[in-house]
């Protein structure tokens, strides 16, 4: 065989085995595609979920700076927009917005009391809400009377007490806690949290007892716990806040 004829027949063997070598087939290719959309899908669930479990950390540690921040507010007399007085800040927790809470403030308390219905807003991260059960939880102590109410059938049992909504206002000079939300202490037709120029209402009930008259709902020496959870109630955490001693207690 001539030299050039070798040279042909090495390049057709080479096209040839080019030619029969075999690559993945459509079935292997669906296979492998399968197996990697499963691992991603794995993936993505646990990001997600430890994105949420950082959200909810957040969400508590940030709770825990407000209500610092609202009490260090009525300890410097802190005036709203640099020129009003204010006599109360208050944060308010609602079941009925459950993704954010407010701070909010009272002046002329004393004379013709007015509220500021929200001196800030505060949103809670992605994916973490107030808990869509038992959110808010106020634990108070047993209770003395000066004199039986007229109906003792009405009367209902305030220890664990759970609230659509609740009040924690800061009054001078210490910044005591005092709590307003839940059944009323003789009667339980009281939702929380409502406004009706602090007539009757669980405002007038906070300026109420700080000016040592009928207190109804609110009381300095309980524990308030507000629950966080996330939006598929899978994880949850609490913050606590003793009225009578002002520490602050939050689950890891």
């Amino acid at each position: 065989m001539s030299l050039k004829g070798f040279r042909q027949a090495c390049k057709q063997k080479t096209y040839k085995d080019l030619y029969e070598q075999q690559g993945f087939t459509l079935i292997e290719l669906m296979v492998v595609l399968s197996i990697f959309l499963v691992i991603l899908g794995v993936l993505l669930a646990n990001l997600a979920g430890l994105r949420t479990a950082r959200n909810l950390k957040i969400a508590q540690n940030e709770l825990v700076s407000n209500i610092r921040k609202v009490q260090s507010y009525s300890l410097s007399s802190r005036a709203l927009n640099g020129t009003q007085a204010v006599q109360y800040y208050l944060l308010k927790f609602d079941t009925t917005t459950p993704d954010r809470y407010f701070i909010q403030a009272i002046y002329d308390a004393s004379t013709s009391p007015k509220l500021v219905t929200n001196v800030e807003t505060i949103f809670l991260p992605q994916s973490v809400r107030l808990a869509s059960s038992s959110a808010i939880l106020i634990d108070k102590p047993p209770l003395q009377f000066p004199s039986p109410p007229s109906d003792s059938t009405d009367i209902k049992q305030e220890n664990n007490n759970t609230s659509p909504c609740a009040l924690l206002a800061f009054r001078l000079p210490f910044a005591k806690i005092i709590i307003n939300g839940g059944k009323d202490l003789l009667y339980s037709n009281n939702t929380g949290c409502t406004f009706a120029s602090f007539t009757n209402d669980d405002y007038a009930k906070i300026k109420n007892f700080v000016a040592n008259s009928s207190s109804n709902t609110a009381v300095a020496n309980s524990i308030f716990t507000i629950t966080l959870a996330s939006t598929d109630g899978k994880l949850s955490k609490t913050v606590s806040i003793n009225g009578l001693t002002g520490a602050i207690v939050f689950s890891p």
